[in-house]
């Protein structure tokens, strides 16, 4: 009985320590690569893109990581180390990029009123949705699936072009509007990077101050939840962000349950002792 008590106890403590929520990423404006914690805004830096590369965005699945430069050229990025190796060019300019549940990577852009896909391996981007009344999506910002539905931010190019947030009609390319990004009646400008944490989209801004917002997926309302860099914090802020739902982030264990991991070693230490003893 007593065995099995000190095996649950460490059982408990060990399942304490692990989370259920993705890591997400963040490529930095000043061309490195970060993990973020969005409900306090730390940022760990992993390292450099190299070669003088900046991402506009970043899209994870299963441990792989892409990015998409200015010069719409796709690349592998390196996790450990942030290093990107380039793919190939897609022939179109975008940037915002998202993988599907499946392991599709869709992308959108500033000039076109296209959804694509691409392929990973070569970076050949494929036209799979047109919007119906060919107006720009104007994706000056990312895209993201919750719950199978195809989210986007749009505009969000200065204090005039708020950003706004959208669904997309993966069939047909259509968009449709949720609400304008706002934090009570305040705009929400920049809105450049999406990724969802423990069912929560949350939105990063590129507008000088690096700000993370937390965005109800029904309506666009959004709530501040911390500054993660920019001029004040560091110099930089998120041209994209992404999560990748089958990683989880690196958690170092809360005190009580160090404390309930060892009263579990101990308890399986004292058995194994007395066991010996008889």
């Amino acid at each position: 009985m007593k065995n099995k008590f000190a095996l649950l106890t460490l059982a408990a403590a060990l399942s304490a320590t692990a989370s259920a929520s993705s890591i997400i990423y963040g490529a930095g404006s000043n061309g490195d690569l970060y993990t973020i914690n969005p409900t306090n805004g730390s940022t760990t830096l992993v390292g450099s893109f190299g070669n003088g590369v900046t991402m506009f965005d970043i899209a994870a699945y299963d441990g792989a990581l892409y990015g998409i430069d200015g010069n719409s050229d796709l690349y592998s990025i390196n996790t450990s180390t942030g290093q990107a190796t380039e793919i190939g060019s897609t022939g179109e300019a975008f940037n915002a990029l998202t993988f599907s549940s499946t392991g599709i990577l869709y992308a959108a852009g500033l000039d076109t009123s296209d959804l694509y896909t691409i392929n990973t391996t070569t970076g050949k981007a494929t036209e799979v949705a047109g919007e119906t009344n060919k107006t720009n999506y104007n994706a000056a910002g990312d895209l993201e699936f919750i719950n199978g539905v195809l989210y986007m931010t749009v505009g969000g190019a200065g204090p005039d072009d708020p950003s706004t947030l959208v669904t997309v009609n993966l069939s047909t390319g259509a968009m449709t509007t949720v609400g304008e990004i706002k934090v009570g009646k305040t705009p929400v400008d920049d809105v450049f990077g999406l990724a969802e944490y423990d069912g929560t989209l949350y939105g990063f801004t590129s507008n000088g101050t690096g700000e993370v917002v937390s965005i109800n997926t029904s309506t666009g309302a959004a709530e501040n939840v911390a500054s993660y860099g920019g001029s004040e914090c560091g110099g930089f802020t998120f041209y994209g962000a992404t999560d990748d739902p089958y990683v989880d982030p690196p958690a170092a264990p809360e005190p009580a349950t160090l404390g309930a991991m060892g009263l579990g070693l101990l308890s399986l230490g004292g058995l194994v002792y007395r066991r010996r003893k008889e």
